[in-house]
């Protein structure tokens, strides 16, 4: 796979998972960049900081304090200062996000299961492999530059 086709099916397989999500998005109203956050949040709670987002997820950093900052005022995310150090602020997800994280859970499995539709288990397995190695392949590249 050219590395131009390796980029094109990134970006492919972003958007249409994107789509897939608009439905609970736009009933919730909230952007994509929102949900997101509040995935990440479930999918990831021991990395809970404003960074740790845009370190995981590649966004940008006036996006998610700008995003962050409307969450909070829906009532989805609250921010509580951590107790070993107080110029670190943590994100915690609310009892109100939990029915959204829950409808984000079932959008991620259909899409996961949609993505499956075709493959062996076999061939998923391999693929997964591959992604792990060309993940640790990146990340070493990361730290060498």
């Amino acid at each position: 796979m050219a590395i131009k086709s390796f980029f094109a099916l990134m970006r492919n397989a972003y958007s249409v998972y994107d789509k897939y999500c608009q439905e609970v998005t736009r009933s919730w109203g909230i952007n994509s960049t929102s949900f997101q956050i509040l995935m990440f949040l479930a999918n990831f709670p021991e990395s809970n900081t404003a960074r740790d987002v845009c370190i995981h997820r590649g966004l940008k950093t006036g996006i998610v304090s700008v995003s962050i900052e409307h969450l909070v005022e829906r009532g989805l995310v609250e921010r509580r200062v951590d107790p070993v150090d107080r110029r670190i602020q943590r994100l915690y997800l609310t009892d109100l996000a939990q029915e959204l994280v829950e409808s984000g859970n079932q959008i991620q499995n259909r899409f996961y299961n949609r993505l499956r539709t075709g493959l062996t288990d076999e061939e998923f397995d391999t693929y997964y492999e591959l992604t792990k190695k060309i993940q640790t392949i990146i990340d070493d590249m990361d730290r060498d530059i």
